[in-house]
Formats: C-alpha cells, sequence, structure tokens
C-alpha cells in the first residue's frame, strides 16, 4: 500500500523543533482508522507489512509513540523474515525517528551510527542512497539533545550529500534544519 492509496490527508510540515506535525490531525487520524481497516482485510503479508510501517510512521506522528513502535516492529519482523534488507532498513530507521520522539536517545543513536556505517560501506546503491537521510536524522537526535554544535555539522554533512544528489525537496529540509540549529547555536 502506498500512501496515495489513503483517502485523507496526510501531509506533514516540519516544526521549529524540527518534527514533522499533521497539516490536519483530523485527516491523519482517519487515515489511520482506514489503515487499520485495511490491514484487516488483506491477506498478502507483504502488503501488511507495507500497512504496519505506514500505521507506525503515522502513529509516531501523531504522537502515539506506542503503537507506532508496536507496528514498526510487526512490520519489521515480516520484512526481516522474508529477507528484504531494503525495506527492513527503511524500517529501522522509522523505528529509530520513534525512540528519539520517545526520548530513547541512547537507542536511537545507536541505531543512526550503525545506520550511516552500514550505509558508507554498502555496496547496494539503495542502502547507499539512505545516507544523507541517516545523517539528517542523527542531526536531529542531537538537536532534541541540545547537542547544537554536533546537530549542526551533521546537517551540514547531510546538506552537502543532498546537494549532490539534487533534490530540491531534501535540500530544503536541512537549511530549514540548519536555520533553526544556528538559532540556538548563536543564543
Amino acid at each position: 500500500m502506498k500512501v496515495s492509496d489513503i483517502p485523507f490527508n496526510m501531509e506533514v510540515e516540519i516544526q521549529e523543533d524540527l518534527r514533522e506535525a499533521p497539516k490536519s490531525y483530523d485527516g491523519m487520524e482517519k487515515g489511520v482508522g482506514f489503515l487499520k481497516d485495511e490491514m484487516n482485510k488483506t491477506t498478502d503479508e507483504l502488503n501488511l507489512a507495507s500497512i504496519y510501517s505506514l500505521i507506525g510512521n503515522y502513529s509516531r506522528i501523531l504522537l502515539k509513540l506506542a503503537d507506532s513502535e508496536k507496528f514498526l516492529n510487526f512490520s519489521l519482523e515480516i520484512y526481516e523474515k522474508h529477507e528484504l534488507k531494503i525495506e527492513a532498513f527503511a524500517v529501522k530507521i522509522q523505528l529509530a525517528t520513534t525512540y528519539l520522539w520517545n526520548e530513547q536517545f541512547t537507542k536511537a543513536d545507536k541505531f543512526f551510527l550503525s545506520a550511516i556505517k552500514l550505509c558508507e560501506k554498502s555496496q547496494n546503491e539503495k542502502i547507499k542512497d539512505y545516507l544523507d537521510f541517516v545523517i539528517q536524522h542523527y542531526g536531529k537526535s542531537k538537536f532534541e539533545q541540545k547537542c547544537y554544535h554536533e546537530a549542526n555539522v551533521l546537517f551540514v554533512r547531510a546538506m552537502e550529500l543532498r546537494v549532490v544528489k539534487g533534490n530540491l525537496e531534501l535540500m530544503e529540509s536541512s537549511q530549514k534544519a540548519l536555520t533553526v540549529v544556528n538559532k540556538f547555536i548563536s543564543n
């Protein structure tokens, strides 16, 4: 299942604390309800893993962190069972972000650091392609821990990688993170 299959507003915006927030809380909540209905209808295990992943991701954004962790772990279990390494890796990033939002910084940072090393050493281009994303999220973890200088270094590194990619949306995300963290550094 894809986000575009959900008939509700699932759009997010980045807040000043660098966290995602729903543009429409009610719409996203209804979207999660829709996903839960779809979850009960599907017989395809990989589709179920995709639905679990979406529920986990949007539950985090709705600040339902226990649900987020539970559904992401369900998704991860299926992807690992089917040896779908890239899908499992993507879910692990979402799970680490849930740990971050739950202020389990040690757990989140441990994953982000190992994910960065994996991206840097991997021969798989799809895994390598996550490097800027993981670095950006590790920077957000450092930001939430009030380690602003470390966060800044990570955001600059993510920006450099994103400039090479040429993805304007990702570059804007990194620029916003840099703008926010620099306000804290200068105070």
